[in-house]
């Protein structure tokens, strides 16, 4: 094998690692201060100390069902379908998470419709996935833009997700995509690489652009044939 491969083995592995290390560790060290102590401790001493051994369970579990998410990301129905519903679904997504949230999320709406190739529950999970990272990005931005839109390139609809949060080093950029990679507290890191992964079974691309002015996050998928799909699409009612 080629040793590409083991050295994104061993990227996957290590942030696993890292998490369920650690919290294994702090439960094994737990019990075994809580039985040597057991005579000696009071009740409210040992109901904290197992507390803090839950907390760390409940870390693995967290670990556990990001994995699980990952690994059950599949696609069911690869077709030629027409873009713009999908979309407008998702505007009304965006317009909640702009009223939840309070942040500025401009909309370059598509100028005319579109057919694109492609797995319709797949693309939402993408672009919530993409929408949830952008709005994280500029969680702490003092005021945070974020700016969606389309484009046709190269045989392609492109879609991208802008936000004006720090920029990403470049060690960090090199690692989104990885499995339980994250720089956020309480985020399972699994978004960016459930949309790697989608995107690699559809033919479509994702495009990382990161600069002190903010965060571009852009992805491509597969134009359909106009005349066919639009042929295709009728024959399915």
């Amino acid at each position: 094998m080629a040793p590409e491969y083991f050295s994104n083995i061993d990227q996957v592995l290590a942030p696993v690692r890292h998490e369920m290390g650690n919290s294994i560790n702090s439960v094994k060290i737990a019990l075994e201060v809580l039985v040597r102590n057991f005579d000696v401790f009071d009740d409210e001493h040992k109901l904290k100390m197992l507390q803090g051994a839950l907390e760390q369970t409940e870390r693995q579990t967290k670990v556990m069902r990001a994995l699980k998410s990952y690994s059950r990301t599949t696609l069911s129905d690869i077709t030629d379908m027409p873009f713009s519903p999908l979309w407008n679904e998702f505007m009304m997504t965006v317009n909640r998470k702009t009223k939840e949230s309070g942040i500025e999320i401009a909309v370059e709406s598509p100028s005319e419709a579109k057919w694109i190739r492609a797995d319709k529950n797949a693309l939402r999970s993408i672009f919530g996935h993409l929408l949830t990272n952008a709005l994280d990005s500029v969680e702490n931005v003092e005021e945070p833009r974020i700016t969606i839109g389309t484009m046709n390139s190269e045989g392609r609809l492109h879609v991208f997700f802008w936000d004006n949060g720090p920029e990403i080093s470049e060690k960090n950029l090199a690692r989104l995509c990885v499995p339980m990679f994250t720089t956020k507290k309480n985020n399972a890191g699994i978004g960016l690489s459930i949309v790697q992964k989608i995107l690699a079974k559809m033919d479509g691309i994702l495009h990382i652009v990161t600069s002190a002015d903010g965060n571009r996050f852009e992805i491509g998928i597969p134009l359909a044939e106009k005349k066919s799909a639009i042929k295709k699409y009728a024959a399915s009612f």
